[in-house]
């Protein structure tokens, strides 16, 4: 998959997580909301109505759940395959952010 070892990276991509799946270094974060906080900030974000954003929302997670079902046969939600699973509507997107930070800095603090 590549040629040179990753140093310090950030991979947002469909099937990141599958693809670095064996790599003992990666860790592996599925952020997720609930629908109705996804839709409001979809439409604050695009200006959309909260009908057309949440069409959006549907659109783009069947696209993503095909896409990565065809290429693992599993589904993109299934927290089994992330190391972390943070919800942005119980602790806010700066809180997980915080949260994801922290934990990575644990991580590889450990790992030296």
């Amino acid at each position: 998959m590549r040629e040179q070892p990753l140093k310090k990276s950030i991979i947002i991509a469909r099937c990141a997580n599958w693809i670095l799946r064996n790599d003992d270094k990666a860790f592996r974060i599925f952020v997720t909301s609930n629908r109705e906080d996804a839709i409001k900030r979809l439409m604050k974000k695009d200006g959309l109505d909260a009908d057309n954003a949440g069409k959006r929302i549907d659109q783009i997670n069947t696209g993503r759940n095909n896409h990565y079902f065809q290429y693992t046969g599993r589904r993109w939600t299934d927290a089994r395959d992330y190391d972390m699973v943070v919800n942005t509507s119980t602790l806010g997107l700066e809180e997980c952010a915080d949260i994801i930070v922290d934990c990575i800095d644990k991580r590889v603090s450990h790992n030296k």
